[in-house]
């Protein structure tokens, strides 16, 4: 599913433990031997939940939740026998709505589970564990193979056709007046932005919010004979049944009082006297609905809350935004949830990372990548411009960009280029240089951020020849790569090192093996019969 930025269901059926403790060897032998057998699976749970009462004694028990939920239903047995109801949804903890004293919890677990293990034994069936050291052990060779799931834009679509549009099925928000949960129309937001990674006060881990609901949801559908989603830990969490979860093509937008396009207000700079800087009268004209395609859900972006950016990252920072600027926010390379890092994390793709790896990100500078972003915008606009003036804006912004898809046309293209003035033992290289930039372009079609951010025409090129403007005609790269490394120009190698380093890095990050780094003769040819030729 989407990454990291849906709701993460983190946890098997959170402590849905109870059931492992009733099935015996026919659901897990827990002998060496027969563990040693299991094949990973996405269901293994640990019995943790003395935890909260301080340091373990004892290694948490390895169980395997939908192994015992299965012999379970083979008995006609449910989920009850294990866990019990509150308010016509199951409770996550083994027989116990809440947490009572340590003793009660350990006996919840000692009592139930051993009873049940010395039950079956005693009727002729196999029988589970009843020692502790068999239960509470540490070297477990069962090995957790569970995917995190999340709710993209697909299949909330298809959740709230299959709610009839109501959002208040899911979406609430905790009234402090009223002291209990409430739905506000047009307030709904990601269930993460309440429920975090523990219980804080009346809001549930965000773990037990989602078995909770959804597995409680499921369930009546299910007693209903309506189709419903999943009920075990598989159906959430193993990787080839997310893989069968039906995905649409094509579904309505989701609808949250959310703008099509808006101008972004750009951080203030200043000279070192205090005068506004270059970026001063610069906005961003965004283009909101294009990004939630390209996106599958909106905490991919507004991680917090579905409110502007600026209200937790401010110029200066603030604790609501830990402090992080607003200018920090949209540029940070190394976060997924900034506009740079999420374009950045794109261009690893093998299909932009040949030229992408040797581009250092330059924040510092006022580059021609800002200003695909960054508009001028005019100070006596800035001041009067409302809402919808800035939206239209905007847009007049957008509309006037366009995209670049094509670069120069083959007939100022050479055909090959014969790199003849580094031979030494091996010849030259013939370098099919026409064939390299149509397959560049080819793997590019259909690449919107690409089309966006190569502004000209000889933006491809610039991949190898950096450095200088584009042009059809660019200059050698001898020109500023020296026989030998330069002492001037420190991390600048010669030109034996710039073309290996160049070509080399290129082959490694975009995975191709046809031509093997390691074999000179990949390249060059074997002898020092290359025509001569500009390199």
């Amino acid at each position: 599913m989407e990454k990291g930025a849906t709701p993460k269901v983190v946890g098997g059926f959170l402590l849905i433990v109870a059931l492992a403790l009733l099935l015996g060897n026919q659901v897990l032998d827990v002998s060496d031997a027969a563990v040693a057998e299991i094949q990973p699976r996405a269901d293994v749970l640990a019995i943790d939940a003395m935890g909260v009462f301080g340091p373990l004694e004892r290694p948490p028990v390895t169980f395997l939740h939908s192994r015992h939920s299965e012999v379970l239903a083979k008995a006609g047995k449910d989920c009850q026998t294990c866990h019990l109801k509150e308010k016509d949804r199951l409770s996550m903890r083994y027989m116990r709505l809440s947490d009572g004293s340590r003793q009660e919890v350990m006996d919840a677990y000692h009592t139930n589970c051993i009873h049940c293990h010395q039950s079956m034994a005693a009727g002729g069936q196999a029988s589970g564990p009843t020692t502790c050291n068999v239960c509470h052990d540490s070297n477990s060779m069962v090995r957790s193979v569970r995917q995190p799931f999340g709710m993209d834009l697909s299949l909330h679509y298809r959740h709230i056709k299959s709610q009839g549009q109501k959002c208040e099925t899911c979406h609430h928000q905790y009234d402090r007046e009223q002291g209990k949960l409430v739905y506000v129309k047009g307030q709904e937001g990601s269930c993460r932005y309440c429920h975090k990674e523990v219980t804080e006060g009346k809001a549930l881990s965000l773990r037990e919010a989602f078995h909770q609901a959804c597995i409680s949801c499921h369930q009546q559908a299910v007693a209903q004979h309506k189709t419903a989603g999943p009920v075990d830990c598989l159906g959430c969490h193993e990787a080839g049944a997310q893989a069968e979860i039906a995905r649409l093509d094509e579904f309505p937008r989701l609808e949250r009082n959310q703008p099509d396009v808006v101008l972004v207000k750009a951080t203030l700079k200043t000279t070192a006297f205090g005068n506004p800087g270059t970026m001063a009268t610069k906005r961003v004209p965004f283009n909101h609905k294009a990004h939630e395609q390209y996106n599958g859900n909106c905490r991919t972006c507004h991680h917090a809350d579905l409110t502007a950016c600026v209200n937790c990252h401010t110029v200066e920072g603030s604790p609501a935004g830990n402090f992080v600027r607003i200018e920090q926010a949209m540029h940070q390379i190394t976060s997924d949830k900034s506009c740079v890092g999420c374009h950045a994390e794109k261009q690893a793709d093998p299909k932009c990372a040949g030229c992408h790896d040797l581009m250092p990100y330059q924040p510092s500078a006022e580059t021609a990548a800002c200003k695909q972003c960054h508009a001028e915008v005019g100070q006596g606009a800035r001041d009067s411009m409302d809402p919808e003036q800035a939206a239209q804006l905007a847009q007049y912004f957008l509309d006037s960009r366009q995209p670049v898809k094509t670069t120069y046309f083959d007939s100022d293209l050479p055909e090959k280029v014969t790199i003849n003035g580094i031979q030494k033992e091996y010849g030259a290289v013939i370098l099919p240089h026409a064939r390299i930039v149509k397959s560049l372009m080819d793997q590019l079609a259909g690449n919107q951020l690409a089309a966006h951010f190569h502004s000209d025409p000889g933006t491809l090129c610039q991949g190898c020849h950096h450095n200088s403007p584009p042009s059809k005609k660019p200059p050698l790269c001898i020109s500023c790569h020296g026989a030998a490394s330069s002492t001037h120009h420190p991390g600048r190698p010669g030109i034996t090192g710039a073309y290996h380093q160049q070509c080399n890095t290129c082959h490694q990050a975009m995975g191709i093996t046809k031509v093997d780094s390691r074999d000179c003769s990949a390249c060059h040819q074997s002898g020092q019969d290359a025509k001569p030729s500009s390199s």
